[in-house]
């Protein structure tokens, strides 16, 4: 049986399990388990032999007599360790042969036996590839990706193998990849290309069904959830360079391609992109949808580098929007609107010729390091602040555009991971996600003081040093980083010019932090970190309307005991003290006290603009993309602001003629230009 055979059935067997992105891994997660509790029975054998040990040799080296009880409590202590001791080893034992079979079977067919039948100059992309959508969790990608490889018969033979991983209007349940979200829609569909998807949004709107899209599930909000047609992108990533014009380079890239595809593209051809998200997984579709940001003062968010944006609207209609050509702003509600005006299906990006940074690390004692935060800032093109756990220590990772050669290429901690000479990498990549979460975090649920033991750890993995390298190696630094399962709640605000607001946002992690740790919890235990973007254009970016926004962003292990309280008191305490608070579009948002009125209080001008635009292009005439959680989020706020609104231009009717003149000459146009279009 061929490679491609092989590898073709065991898709197929996943597939018609039913299984779930959640359920895909379980033989993973299940071997992981296994491991943990055979450590968990393995410790108290040893601890019994040990301490019988102890006391017999304490005993004869003091030259006691050891008494008959004593003698039978050692014997039977020894006895009891002795006999758990084989139970302990069998469950670790019988883990590591389950995990050992998998290996051996499908991801040894993915990793080794597929990419084995590529080039050298092939074999990389494409088992970095298959890698990262194995470890997601995402199987319905992994043949596409595999389409990257040139070889035009295996592509053949792969793209004869595509409708395997078809299901259509199966009902499965579905997860997003931090499993913060499940929900379970009537039919999931693959399109290939913008005419397919039409095809499919036509027949929904005919049939009066809402629908969402989803590239690789990388959001851990609420946005893509649905109940009734669930479209995903996995399978359009195409990416393309044109440089036919010089001055002007661009990427074309599907909706459904991620970081890494583009990427590569891009620095074999000598170009790159100046800034990114620290994650290459996800898709570029979603990135544009929620606004996400990337580091550097100098620029926008990812949205800011689009030039045109095609999609498909409510009405099953494929449009094309161009910067600069159309009217009003719509083309900056189109590309940052949740996929409220539409399904996105390709992006054409600016992008730039490559080139180098000097990345200086240093680590900063915890008290004090917001102290010169402002210089820090302002004296550097990019900066990332991070605190790892409950360290005592605070990293900066700071660099600046340079002209010097790269001193060494940068290793993508906590080791490097691309090797064009074996998979070696990848197998400890995969590893990272069966057992990375378990073992670094589930620790900590059975004794939350180890918290601050593992934000030294982490500490150590990310050694201070100073070198010259390749933008998208200081963007991307942690190879791998997607396969830890995590929580995280983010918001970006308005930084003022003496960022009394950044220091105000580290003191309300650190008091939070102080009152947890008071009763002995440490929900935290990953990072916390900053990053600070220049202004935005997209009219729900969380950077808009800001000269400079610091993103704020906190990070505790998957299913961490506390966690939620935890993002809730943190969350709400950001959005309603600091400056133009926004939450990420795509982080944690449910349970959030004071998140709607948040919305409504800093978004609402936007919002209303949104829906204007909508009904004024028909971009979505029936709301089939107006999820049951996109009311909640978009609709209800906007709606909000509109009454205060109408109370406040009431309060000012009441007031009189020097009331309104006093509205109508005010600085505050966010909020003016709707009251003075009611007057």
């Amino acid at each position: 049986m061929t490679v491609e055979a092989r590898f073709g059935e065991r898709l197929l067997a996943w597939k018609h399990a039913g299984t779930s992105q959640d359920e895909t891994l379980g033989a993973h997660r299940l071997g992981a388990r296994m491991i943990q509790i055979g450590i968990v029975a393995a410790l108290p054998s040893v601890a019994a032999v040990s301490l019988a040990g102890l006391w017999i040799v304490a005993a004869l080296s003091l030259d006691r007599r050891v008494g008959l009880r004593t003698a039978g409590l050692l014997g039977l202590s020894a006895a009891l360790g002795l006999a758990e001791l084989p139970l302990g080893i069998g469950a670790i034992g019988a883990s590591l042969v389950g995990l050992g079979a998998f290996v051996a079977g499908f991801a040894r067919t993915v990793y080794v036996d597929l990419p084995g039948r590529l080039g050298p100059r092939e074999r990389r992309p494409l088992a970095e590839a298959l890698a990262a959508l194995v470890c997601a969790g995402a199987l319905e990608a992994v043949l596409i990706a595999a389409r990257r490889g040139e070889r035009p018969e295996l592509l053949a033979r792969l793209h004869a193998l595509r409708g395997l991983r078809f299901v259509s209007g199966r009902r499965r349940a579905w997860t997003n990849w931090a499993s913060t979200e499940r929900w379970l829609p009537a039919e999931v569909h693959y399109p290939t290309s913008s005419a397919e998807l039409a095809s499919l949004i036509a027949e929904a709107r005919g049939a009066g069904r809402k629908v969402r899209a989803v590239g690789t599930a990388y959001a851990w909000s609420a946005i893509a959830t649905c109940d009734e047609l669930l479209v995903c992108l996995c399978l359009m990533r195409e990416v393309s360079l044109d440089t036919s014009d010089p001055e002007r380079p661009l990427a074309h890239v599907e909706a459904g391609a991620d970081g890494r595809a583009l990427n590569r593209v891009l620095e074999r051809a000598g170009y790159c992109m100046p800034t990114g998200v620290v994650m290459e997984t996800v898709s570029w579709g979603g990135q544009i949808a929620v606004g996400a940001h990337g580091s550097g003062r100098l620029q926008g968010t990812l949205s800011d580098l689009v030039e045109a944006i095609e999609l498909v609207d409510g009405t099953g209609q494929v449009r094309r929007f161009v910067r600069g050509r159309e009217p009003d702003d719509l083309f900056e509600a189109v590309a940052v609107s949740l996929g409220t005006c539409g399904v996105i299906t390709h992006l054409t990006l600016r992008v730039q010729p490559a080139f180098n940074v000097r990345l200086e690390e240093e680590w900063v004692p915890l008290e004090g390091a917001m102290a010169d935060i402002r210089e820090r800032v302002l004296g550097n093109d990019y900066l990332d602040v991070y605190l790892m756990g409950h360290s005592d220590q605070v990293w900066f990772r700071a660099f600046n555009r340079s002209a010097e050669a790269p001193t060494r290429r940068l290793p993508q901690m906590p080791w490097e991971q691309h090797s064009d000479r074996n998979t070696w990498g990848l197998w400890i990549s995969t590893l990272q996600h069966l057992l990375g979460t378990g073992l670094l975090h589930r620790p900590q649920d059975w004794s939350p003081r180890l918290a601050p033991l593992f934000g030294w750890v982490f500490s150590v993995f990310f050694l201070p040093r100073t070198l010259v390298c390749p933008i998208e190696r200081a963007t991307h630094f942690h190879a791998g980083i997607e396969t830890y399962t995590m929580g995280c709640g983010e918001v970006g605000f308005a930084v003022d010019d003496d960022f009394e607001s950044v220091q105000r946002a580290w003191a309300i992690v650190q008091d939070a932090n102080a009152r947890w740790a008071a009763r002995g919890r440490y929900p935290m235990n990953m990072t916390l970190n900053l990053r600070f973007v220049g202004p935005s254009e997209g009219l729900l970016s969380t950077a808009g309307g800001n000269q400079l926004t610091c993103y704020i962003e906190i990070l505790g292990g998957h299913r961490t005991e506390d966690w939620q309280p935890y993002l809730a008191e943190v969350m709400g305490a950001w959005l309603a003290e600091l400056p133009r608070a926004r939450p990420h579009w795509g982080k944690q948002l449910r349970g959030v006290p004071g998140l709607d009125e948040a919305l409504a209080r800093n978004f609402g001008p936007e919002l209303v603009r949104l829906f204007e635009l909508r009904a004024e292009h028909a971009l979505d005439p029936d709301d089939l993309f107006i999820s049951p959680a996109l009311e909640r989020l978009l609709v209800e706020p906007a709606a909000r602001y509109e009454r205060g609104l109408r109370d406040e231009l009431r309060a000012l009717m009441v007031e009189g003629p020097r009331a309104r003149r006093r509205l109508l000459d005010g600085d505050d146009t966010r909020t003016t230009t709707r009251l003075r279009r009611a007057l």
